[in-house]
């Protein structure tokens, strides 16, 4: 069982092989995974689910008995559904995991035999933090080696030509300083590889620097469970500010005169927006230092969009925004206000501020599908798009047949260049929403969208 607070998902293991695997989340599911491959028509979808309903039968035989899938196509689609779920989890920094000794799902199961070093392997490609990577591969004098296994890894497992080529570098004991040196890949590249081939473990760590690397590691993770360590006295100009903003007020926390322009207004907000912004002290285990951030950081805000009102209608009357009360503390409630900012900011096209105050909204509330949704806009908007598709996708796991945000991952995939993910978005939409418009313009434009090399 592997579980986050958005979804739950298990592998079954039957005599030491993976067998199956299955998941909570609507598009894991067999019927969306075929509409969304453009395998299955949403009538086709709908009369099956029907069916099976009514009779009490599996999604995959009522597909075979009404001849939407072949027994062959069934056993295909079953295995992508599996692997998917599998692979999904690749992805996940910050979740729980048990074993448990329990019965396959009782309806008819699929069984398959899937190659788990081949897995290992996509599993570290698909997603990795290059931080992460860092501090495990770049410690004084580690090696790595080609492992006592090698031989039935690469029968097993289809390595991509830039792996290959670092594996090519790796002849016996070799330095990770050597190998970074002469590989004529980046840096990032270069780790990401090393960590792909050990993970399918096509490679292991030179055993004399085993137990080196081992306490080194454990130091290193201790860090990260303890988080990085505050500086000297800013626990103490937390709390001062947290104690003053309401006597501050909107000029004082910001340190600005009753005169100062809208730019000088922009720039002292964005320096204490950083200074202060929760996501700074992340991993600092502290909720007392935490909560006090989130509502200098919400003063802040409400600090920045009161003072440039009040600059941008100087002609108006010259009434004092200093003495305003500080805003709701509530986080939902503040989330809430952060959202109609970050909503008008948007559609004035102000970019930039719509993905601060849409950031700050699901920083506050992350259990609400639009904020995650329109943050994922902001960032595509600002250029930001792998961030923008993290964004749409955990919009997308919070609800999961929107046609909006599926189309919004299509435009997304559009602008990275990935032709056939898009129109796979772009039909699923479509499936769910006939009359979305954008998933159909989003369709034809990934139609005519000419791949390079084509």
């Amino acid at each position: 069982h592997v579980e986050t607070a958005l979804w739950r998902r298990k592998i079954f293991f039957k005599k030491g092989e993976m067998v199956f695997s299955s998941s909570d989340q609507e598009s894991e599911q067999l019927g969306n995974i075929l509409l969304a491959s453009g395998r299955l028509s949403a009538d086709q979808h709908q009369n099956a689910l029907s069916f099976a309903r009514k009779t009490g039968k599996s999604l995959g035989a009522v597909l075979v008995e009404m001849q939407y899938l072949s027994p062959q196509e069934l056993v295909q689609a079953v295995y992508q559904r599996v692997e998917a779920v599998i692979m999904s989890i690749s992805a996940a920094w910050d979740a729980k995991f048990f074993f448990a000794e329990e019965e396959l799902p009782n309806r008819e199961v699929v069984m398959l035999r899937l190659n788990p070093f081949e897995l290992l392997y996509r599993g570290a490609k698909k997603a990795v933090d290059v931080d992460m990577l860092k501090k495990t591969y770049l410690l004084h004098g580690l090696s790595v080696a080609p492992s006592q296994e090698m031989g039935n890894i690469i029968s097993r497992v289809v390595f991509d030509e830039q792996d290959r080529q670092v594996l090519l570098m790796i002849n016996g004991k070799t330095s990770m300083k050597d190998i970074l040196l002469h590989s004529p890949f980046t840096e990032e590249e270069t780790l990401r590889s090393v960590n792909a081939l050990f993970n399918a473990q096509a490679l292991d760590l030179e055993t004399e620097n085993r137990a080196q690397y081992e306490e080194e590691k454990g130091d290193l993770m201790g860090q990260e469970e303890m988080g990085p360590q505050l500086e000297p006295g800013v626990a103490d100009k937390v709390d001062r500010l947290f104690r003053e903003h309401k006597a501050l007020g909107y000029r004082g926390v910001l340190g600005l005169g009753r005169n100062a322009t809208l730019q000088e207004i922009k720039r002292a907000y964005h320096s204490m927006a950083k200074e202060y912004h929760p996501d700074r002290y992340l991993h600092i285990h502290s909720d007392t230092l935490k909560d006090k951030l989130n509502v200098i950081f919400a003063y802040l805000s409400e600090a920045y969009r009161e003072l440039t009102r009040a600059g941008a209608a100087a002609s108006g009357p010259k009434t004092s925004v200093n003495d305003r009360q500080a805003p709701q503390t509530d986080n939902k409630g503040l989330a809430r206000m952060k959202f109609r900012e970050g909503r008008r900011n948007l559609d004035n096209q102000d970019y930039e501020s719509a993905m601060t105050f849409l950031g700050q909204a699901v920083y506050l509330d992350d259990s609400v599908p639009d904020y995650h949704f329109y943050y994922g806009v902001a960032l595509s908007m600002n250029r930001k798009i792998r961030e923008a598709e993290v964004s749409i996708r955990k919009a997308l796991d919070l609800s999961p047949d929107n046609a909006d945000y599926i189309t919004e991952l299509g435009n997304i995939y559009l602008k990275l260049g990935f032709r056939t993910r898009a129109m796979n978005a772009f039909k699923k939409a479509l499936g769910l929403n006939p009359y979305q418009l954008n998933a159909a313009e989003g369709l034809t434009k990934a139609s005519k969208l000419t791949l390079p090399g084509l």
